[in-house]
């Protein structure tokens, strides 16, 4: 089986809506092979993402600046803007759980697992906050990253398909705004 990464992130509340029919089972939704943490900090956008209700008011520039802490914690500066305009500033602590398999918020089990990266221009992101006695989850989301504010449709295909491997409904997913603004 693939190495597993795992991420825990802001705990919103969030469940699934599971792709072709499907039903993915946590343990055994592939995840990045060799997931090196060290070529993934650093910047990344927002560009897609999934909620499964609805949200009227998006944040715009949304973004995760990941900056090591030291070999078990590392810590998530998330930024963007409101819907209203009004910039927001959040830390968010992680744990570094075992071998790097798993990664969550401190003081909470909610993974977030990068399923397919190349650190340079794309990553998809799944998390989960719920799961059910069955290994299925309840609420979860996913996300499509870029280290631009932008993305080539190429590596949006690689993580879109990253994503419907692990039953996201990838024709649902929201546009996130990036604007010229820091």
């Amino acid at each position: 089986m693939a190495s597993a990464f795992a991420v825990a992130l802001v705990a919103l509340q969030f469940g699934l809506t599971t792709a072709n029919d499907a039903t993915c089972i946590l343990d055994d939704i592939q995840v990045q092979d060799n997931f090196d943490l060290k070529k993934y900090l650093g910047k990344w956008y927002e560009i897609y993402w999934i909620l499964p209700f609805d949200i009227n008011d998006p944040f715009t520039d949304y973004n995760h600046v990941y900056e090591e802490v030291n070999s078990t914690h590392f810590v998530s500066h998330i930024t963007g803007r409101s819907y209203e305009g009004k910039c927001f500033y959040n830390d968010v602590h992680f744990e570094i759980i075992g071998n790097s398999k798993f990664i969550k918020i401190e003081d909470s089990d909610k993974p977030f697992w990068v399923l397919k990266t190349d650190y340079d221009n794309y990553s998809a992101t799944y998390g989960c906050d719920e799961k059910f006695e069955n290994g299925t989850c309840n609420k979860a989301r996913g996300w499509i990253w870029s280290r631009n504010k932008s993305m080539s449709l190429e590596h949006f295909n690689q993580a879109k398909n990253a994503l419907e491997s692990a039953c996201i409904p990838t024709s649902e997913l929201l546009k996130t705004k990036q604007t010229n603004r820091e």
